[in-house]
């Protein structure tokens, strides 16, 4: 998935890439 992607649903990579580490903790 390219971050121009992710940024149409209002997320980028960097920012899914950060929920994904608060839901593991």
């Amino acid at each position: 998935m390219s971050e121009q992607d992710q940024s149409s649903s209002g997320l980028s990579r960097r920012d899914f890439l950060k929920l994904m580490g608060a839901a593991g903790t």
